[in-house]
Parts: structure tokens; C-alpha cells; sequence
């Protein structure tokens, strides 16, 4: 697992997140990119489709 955490999940944090893991994550075939945020809006969840996110707020 890669986990990024970070203290907002706006729709521009999530997308450079997710770039940034989708690039680290080349190197290893069976990783895991999670985002971690206090809260993610939709938007940011759509943005993050292909990575696994966690919304501290909204945990289910």
C-alpha cells in the first residue's frame, strides 16, 4: 500500500495526488495507491475512481 494523507481532498489536491501515486505505483505491480483527507466532496471521489480513497468524515 502507498497512502498519501493530506489535510484537504479539494478536487485540485485529490488529481495531483492522484498523479503522484499512479507514478510512484509504476515501479511496484501490486500496490495499492490510497488517498487519505478529513473529507472528500464528490468531485474529489470521482477524481479518485482509479485509486482507493478514505474520508475520514464519511466513514462507513
Amino acid at each position: 500500500m502507498v497512502v498519501k494523507v493530506r489535510t484537504t481532498g479539494e478536487p485540485g489536491v485529490a488529481r495531483m495526488v492522484g498523479f503522484q501515486l499512479l507514478n510512484y505505483m509504476q515501479g511496484f505491480s501490486e500496490a495499492y495507491g490510497i488517498f487519505a483527507a478529513p473529507y472528500l466532496g464528490d468531485r474529489g471521489r470521482q477524481i479518485c475512481t482509479y485509486q482507493v480513497y478514505y474520508d475520514i468524515a464519511n466513514v462507513t
